[in-house]
C-alpha cells in the first residue's frame, strides 16, 4: 500500500496545478504511512503523522522532510514506539516537532467517534496548517492526505497557493 501513496505523491508533485512541493498528513495507519513516506521520498516537503506508528530506526537517516508528530497521551500502543523513534531522529539531527495531547485517546481528531476531542483536534490542525510557514526551506504546496477510515482512497488539496492559471481551471 505504501507504493500506492508514493505513486499518488508523484502524480500530485507533477500535476500542472502544483508547484511541485508536496507534504503528507496521515491519521492512524495513515500516520505510519506518513512516517514511511518521509523516509522514502527525499523531495517530500513535510510529513505530519497523527498518532501513527513510528518508522523503523534503520530508515531514519533517509528522512529529509521536517516532521510534525501528533500523539494522544492515552495511546499506549503507538506511544510505546516513540522513545526509540525520537532517539533515532535526534541521533541523525532530523528536524521534527512532537506534540502529545494530554487526556486524549487515539483518534482524537476523528469527529465521528467518541474519541474526538474538541480542544486537541483544532489545536493539532492549526499546528499542521502552520507547518509550511514554519519551515521555509521545505514549503509544501500540495497536501496528500492519508485517510484513517478509507486508507485506499486518496484525497489531496492545495495547502498553499498554486499557479494562478490552475486556480481558474476545472480539476
Amino acid at each position: 500500500m505504501l507504493e500506492d501513496f508514493i505513486a499518488a505523491y508523484d502524480m500530485l508533485r507533477t500535476d500542472e496545478r502544483c508547484t511541485g512541493r508536496v507534504g503528507v498528513v496521515g491519521f492512524c495507519f495513515g500516520g505510519a504511512i506518513a512516517n514511511l513516506m518521509a523516509a522514502r521520498l527525499p523531495g517530500l516537503g513535510a510529513a505530519v503523522p497523527f498518532y501513527g506508528g513510528a518508522a523503523p530506526a534503520s530508515v531514519v537517516p533517509a528522512i529529509q522532510a521536517p516532521l510534525l508528530l501528533h500523539f494522544a497521551a492515552q495511546d499506549a500502543r503507538i506511544n510505546a514506539g516513540w522513545p526509540e523513534y525520537e532517539a533515532a531522529l535526534k541521533a541523525h539531527d532530523k528536524v521534527y516537532t512532537a506534540h502529545t495531547y494530554e487526556g486524549v485517546q487515539h483518534g482524537f481528531h476523528n469527529d465521528t467517534t467518541p474519541c474526538y476531542d474538541k480542544g486537541a483536534a483544532p489545536l493539532a490542525w492549526d499546528r499542521t496548517v502552520a507547518l509550511p510557514s514554519n519551515h521555509k526551506n521545505s514549503l509544501a504546496t500540495g497536501l496528500l492526505s492519508v485517510s484513517t477510515r478509507t486508507t485506499r482512497r486518496l484525497a489531496w488539496a492545495v495547502w498553499r497557493p498554486v499557479k494562478r492559471s490552475a486556480l481558474n481551471s476545472e480539476a
